[in-house]
């Protein structure tokens, strides 16, 4: 922001930033070049180097402080056994294209895609500056007095809201514990149900026709007829069975799927729930590490607003200190310096009057014998 600045401006905390605009173009190459790649380099666009991120938008803005980029993405993986095969998903679209699971992922990703801006601005001049931990929250002092009380309140309305969710989830536990015994049991006599049901009516295959066959001997062929007049005799009559059979088979189909096919679906609706339920209970399991994880967040932000807060308090109370003495210390200068003031003015004073009374101050001496001072000049020369 202060290398590569568009205009000039003057940040918070008094530093000045004078426009660049010949860095801010590069910048500008720079963040283009991460989208769409840079042969010249070896890398890639940013939709091929994560293919599992569709990127439906991205701008450059260059009518503000200084050049930066958005873009937005719909992260997908492929493989889920569950709905559709294709199906939206971070943490999946991460572990897919190999930066692993949870929060290492997302920090996984985040240093690789650095490392490659890094290494396109290097190509243009440019050296990134690590990065930073970032400074927190903070509170200007004089809007702490209306800002903590809402605190306190929220906090109180929070801790309320958190002992309900807690007599709420030990209901809930108790009525899923009574869901799940009722469940075992309905489960039980549903298999149950389905094992004892009838088979399915189906058709059955027509009877292999027998072969006469031939045999050299007069004997032999004459005792063979014999046999194979019996064999197709039972035959046709297998055969009338059978055709018999095949023609009853679609109304025993149809009455069979009118009567069991309720029990079948609703059997496999009931498994497919239970997978559901199972799902759905481990997304509950992972929204409630989630929202652990967002608690420990909060607090933790609590505790870098409490601190700061702490800490501005602190600061007012020793700037308040510090005006005190220096204004008590510019006091007591002031009644110092008028009291030497009016000291040294009265010796001056005394000084003064006392040169001007030895100016006229004089002892008349006593008359000499045998001499005349009756002549004032002669006598104030003398003197």
């Amino acid at each position: 922001m202060i290398d590569t600045a568009l205009v000039d401006s003057v940040l918070k905390d008094g530093t000045k930033i004078a426009a660049n605009p010949k860095d801010a173009e590069i910048a500008a190459q720079c963040l283009a070049e991460y989208m769409l790649g840079n042969e010249k380099i070896g890398v890639q666009s940013f939709a091929a180097r994560n293919p599992n991120f569709y990127v439906f938008n991205a701008v450059i803005h260059m009518d503000e402080k200084t050049p930066h980029l958005h873009y937005d993405i719909i992260p997908f993986a492929d493989g889920f056994k569950k709905g559709m095969t294709r199906q939206q998903g971070l943490s999946k679209a991460l572990e897919a294209m190999g930066y692993g699971n949870g929060k290492d992922a997302i920090k996984n990703f985040t240093e690789s895609e650095r490392g490659i801006f890094q290494k396109i601005c290097e190509a243009h001049g440019f050296e990134i500056e690590p990065p930073k931990k970032g400074r927190g929250f903070t509170i200007p002092t004089k809007i702490m007095e209306t800002y903590y009380p809402v605190v306190q309140d929220n906090e109180r309305q929070i801790a309320e809201q958190e002992r309900q969710i807690k007599a709420n989830i030990s209901t809930i536990s108790e009525q899923e514990v009574k869901i799940m015994d009722n469940s075992a049991k309905i489960d039980k006599q549903n298999k149950k149900i389905v094992a004892e049901l009838p088979p399915r009516p189906d058709f059955l295959n027509p009877p292999k026709e027998p072969e006469l066959g031939y045999i050299f001997s007069y004997e032999d062929q004459k005792k063979r007829k014999k046999e194979y007049a019996q064999e197709m005799k039972e035959y046709k009559a297998e055969l009338r069975k059978v055709e018999k059979h095949n023609k009853a088979v679609p109304n025993e189909q149809a009455e069979w799927d009118n009567k069991y096919l309720p029990i079948i679906e609703a059997e496999r609706l009931s498994k497919e729930a239970d997978e559901k339920l199972s799902i759905a209970k481990s997304i509950a399991s992972k929204n409630a590490e989630c929202k652990a994880e967002l608690e420990r967040q909060e607090q933790r932000i609590k505790d870098e607003i409490s601190k700061g807060i702490n800490e501005g308090l602190s600061a007012d109370r020793r700037a308040i200190e510090l005006l005190e003495r220096r204004t008590l210390a510019i006091q007591t200068r002031a009644t110092v310096n008028k009291s030497y003031q009016q000291k040294y003015n009265r010796i001056f004073d005394q000084l003064y009057q006392n040169e001007r009374s030895s100016q006229h101050d004089y002892t008349p001496l006593e008359a000499e014998p045998n001499r005349d001072f009756s002549s004032k000049p002669e006598r104030n020369e003398r003197e």
